[in-house]
């Protein structure tokens, strides 16, 4: 638990983002930016990382139909809101850990492929 100090502002940016996410899914006719606005105004940029934050918003936003198809493909019907807002920041972390891992690995590959060529 000592080490939790190191990383409460990356918890306190996703504690928010399930909150904003959260307000998306409830009302769909609120813009991204106005929901990062309120957050902006009522969090301190010491216990946040807004750059993380929209980043996370901006991105479920525009996946939100994709999300929504793996829910229905998945037959998830009954799912309360904020569950649902925390699978999807959740699946939004996984698939941009993967594509991270993967510009990796290529990049290993080619340098590897680069030194065995020549």
């Amino acid at each position: 638990m000592k080490n939790l100090a190191k990383h409460k502002k990356n918890i306190q940016t996703r504690e928010i983002s399930v909150q904003a996410i959260y307000q998306l899914l409830f009302d769909s006719t609120i813009s991204t930016k106005k929901i990062i606005k309120q957050f902006q105004e009522e969090n301190s940029p010491k216990r946040v990382n807004f750059q993380m934050f929209s980043s996370y918003v901006q991105e479920i936003k525009n996946k939100e139909s994709y999300l929504n198809a793996i829910f229905e493909k998945l037959e998830i019907n009954d799912i309360d809101l904020i569950d649902k807002a925390i699978i999807f920041l959740g699946i939004t972390l996984l698939t941009t850990a993967i594509r991270i891992f993967n510009l990796w690995l290529n990049t290993k590959f080619r340098i590897s492929f680069l030194n065995y060529i020549s």
